[in-house]
């Protein structure tokens, strides 16, 4: 949801992938749609984590979690079409992409979880996308 309320910002701004603009531009409009619904939930997860008084690792890692399985989704949703188009970039590289902001380097739990799900749906579609496919 946060991925297409940044598209309808894009929109607001004049930012959006005009018709006809080359693929790279189309497909940085989606990497950043991505980037923005999932730093949006990394960056108030503090803020929640105070105001309900839980720990700010476990809603860090529930949030990140939802998120891998929102691309785990993608992934399942989307096959086999799982290379880039003219709007959309590979899933693999939207997955790396999304590691990036959610782990931000460190091999953390959601991270783990996420990497051993698709290990296990490689396990079914051996050229499914992964971290590193």
């Amino acid at each position: 949801l946060l991925h297409e309320v940044r598209h309808l910002q894009h929109q607001t701004d004049g930012t959006s992938t005009p018709d006809g603009a080359p693929p790279e531009v189309a497909r940085a409009e989606e990497l950043s749609c991505d980037r923005f619904g999932a730093e949006y939930l990394m960056n108030t997860s503090a803020e929640y984590a105070r105001t309900h008084s839980a720990p700010e690792s476990i809603v860090r890692m529930k949030r990140a979690l939802g998120v891998y399985f929102g691309m785990f989704a993608l992934i399942v949703l989307a096959r086999p079409n799982w290379g880039p188009s003219a709007q959309h970039p590979s899933v693999a590289d939207r997955l790396r992409a999304i590691r990036d902001v959610l782990s931000a380097g460190r091999l953390d739990e959601a991270l783990c979880i996420a990497g051993l799900a698709l290990a296990a749906l490689k396990q079914v579609w051996a050229d499914a996308p992964d971290f590193v496919s």
